[in-house]
Parts: C-alpha cells; sequence; structure tokens
C-alpha cells in the first residue's frame, strides 16, 4: 500500500497536524538518502525481515520491532538484507500550525515541544505502537466507512503520544546526532509560509528529487507546483536550508553511491544514470559532495569489479 495525497488531520494542545502518506510494503532496493522539511516527521517501523538505516553519517542495524524517525534535515537511506528483506510501515506528517508556548489553556505543554524536538531517533516499541500502526493502515484501507476521518484522527493521536512515552522510556542513542537547531513552537507559530498553501506539499518535493533525480529542473517543478521558479527557490530555501540545485546533487550523488556500492557499472555509465553530461561532470559533483573520488569510494565499499 502506498497511498500519498492524504489529508488526515489531528490536533494535540492546539497543534495541529496533517498525515499526507501512508506506505507499507516490503523494501526489496536500497531507498537512495534524503531529507524531510522543516516541521516534516516520518514514523517507520519495521514488521518483519532485516536490514540497516543510515541516520546521517551513522549506519544502524534494524530487525522486526524497530522503529525509528526520520524528522528534518536528517539525511537518511535504507538499505535491505538481500536474503530477508525488512518489511515497513510508514507514516508521513507535517506541522502545520503550532499553539503559543505560553498559552495557559494547554493539558500538556511539553507533550508537542517534546516531539519536535526529537528530529532523529531510533529504538524499539516498548509502548505498544506496532498495534496502532496496524489499526491506522487497516482503516485507511476502508475509507468509505462512517466516521472514518474522526477514528484515523484518533489513531494517529494515540500514535503520537505513544511516540513521545517511548522517547522518554529509551533515551536517544548517544551516536545519532540531533539537530543544533530544533524547531520551536514560537518559531512553527510564527511561520506565515506554509506549504500547505501551495500545490506543491513537502512529501511532493521529497518524492520528485528522490524519483526523478536525473532529469528533475527547476522550471519542470515549479510548473507542476503551479508557483514560480522564484517562488518555489524560495520555497526549498525555507524549508530545507539549501537550494535547488544542492538538493538535486544531492540526491544524484546519493543515487551514484549506490550503484558504485552495488553495482559493477563504469564511471560513464553511472554518469549517465544520474544525470551528468559526461564522468568528469559527475567525478567532480562527488568528490565536491562526498570528499573523495567515485573510484575512491567505490574502493572502500563495493566488492564488486567494475567494467572497463
Amino acid at each position: 500500500m502506498h497511498l500519498n495525497h492524504l489529508s488526515y488531520c489531528f490536533s494535540i494542545d492546539n497543534a495541529h497536524f496533517r498525515v499526507s502518506m501512508l506506505s507499507d510494503g516490503v523494501i526489496n532496493f536500497v531507498i537512495p538518502g534524503h531529507s524531510h522539511a522543516k516541521g516534516c516527521y516520518e514514523i517507520h517501523c519495521i514488521t518483519d525481515g532485516n536490514g540497516s538505516i543510515l541516520l546521517n553519517n551513522t549506519r544502524f542495524p534494524v530487525a522486526a520491532g524497530s522503529i525509528y524517525i526520520t524528522g528534518p534535515h536528517i539525511f537518511h537511506e535504507q538499505t535491505p538484507d538481500h536474503a530477508h528483506p525488512m518489511t515497513e510501515m510508514c507514516v508521513y506528517m507535517q506541522l502545520i500550525a503550532s499553539p503559543d508556548q505560553h498559552d495557559d489553556t494547554l493539558f500538556d505543554k511539553h507533550l508537542v515541544q517534546s516531539f519536535l524536538q526529537q528530529t532523529c531517533w531510533i529504538g524499539t516499541d516498548t509502548t505498544g505502537i506496532l498495534p496502532i500502526m496496524k489499526q491506522i493502515f487497516s482503516e485507511a484501507a476502508m475509507p468509505a466507512l462512517v466516521g472514518h476521518q474522526a477514528y484515523m484522527s484518533g489513531l494517529f493521536m494515540q500514535l503520537f503520544c505513544l511516540l513521545v512515552r517511548c522517547y522518554q522510556t529509551n533515551p536517544n542513542t548517544p551516536a545519532i546526532p540531533q539537530q543544533q537547531r530544533q524547531i520551536t513552537l514560537n518559531e512553527a507559530a510564527q511561520d506565515k509560509t506554509n506549504l500547505l498553501q501551495n500545490a506543491m506539499s513537502p512529501l511532493a518535493i521529497e518524492e520528485a528529487f528522490l524519483n526523478n533525480y536525473k532529469s528533475i529542473t527547476l522550471s519542470d517543478l515549479a510548473a507542476v507546483s503551479h508557483i514560480s521558479t522564484r517562488q518555489l527557490q524560495r520555497m526549498i530555501q525555507k524549508q530545507y536550508g539549501t537550494t535547488f540545485q544542492k538538493k538535486r546533487t544531492q540526491a544524484r550523488i546519493s543515487a551514484a553511491c549506490i550503484l558504485l556500492k552495488t553495482t559493477s557499472y563504469s564511471l560513464s555509465e553511472i554518469a549517465e544514470q544520474t544525470g551528468y553530461s559526461s564522468p568528469e561532470h559527475f567525478s567532480y559533483a562527488f568528490r565536491q559532495q562526498m570528499g573523495c573520488t567515485p573510484g575512491t569510494y567505490r574502493r572502500r565499499n563495493n566488492t564488486k569489479t567494475p567494467k572497463t
């Protein structure tokens, strides 16, 4: 199941969230490294199989029962085990509005802030997250049921609370770096530029880079989102803290790293598959991004013999 363009909304202490994607199934191929926009979070729950997850520069093994959260600007790459690939349930949610931190009507002033501050976390299910995730995906398959939207909102609220409890009972692994500057409730409340006001959501932007890194252009993406190229550039800078060009380069080099590690394609073939006009242009971009040449990276990470 892969459902996007969803609009399940729920609120906790006047903070409003929107769930725009649900995805589950077996991960048979490496998912290239990518990151999310400000205020955007993915909840990953491994239900079967094995693999590993690269969180920024640290790789962790995952198996059935593993849960990991990838928040704003956390670079992550998913690699399944060839013999027993992992099966995952994934929820993508975005903070769309938040309350004043000093609002005296809040019942639990620290609940939402605790969630927002945990931009990266990996651990195991100690609070009953898996049963809630299963209910979410079961209900999502039956949208015509009476009370479907309200029921889903309740499930997402439960998931949210259980995640924060999980953070408290399983402190974050020290090896995982949190964002140095985390989003606060006041900053979110003051952010008047909301991507939901535009046709192109953060999820759509991320999927465009993830799936169309070879040929994606600023003008094409702007046309799809029905905004000007200048507006799109500002949006990407504001939400991702980088430029369109740098985000495209990251997507292309992430895909190239997978090809270097898992195939025997020549550098010319990898350059062509990732959208570069020549091996020289590819090698220069790779060196700028990774700090080493493609050949050095391959020797460190690949046991296959490259084509001549």
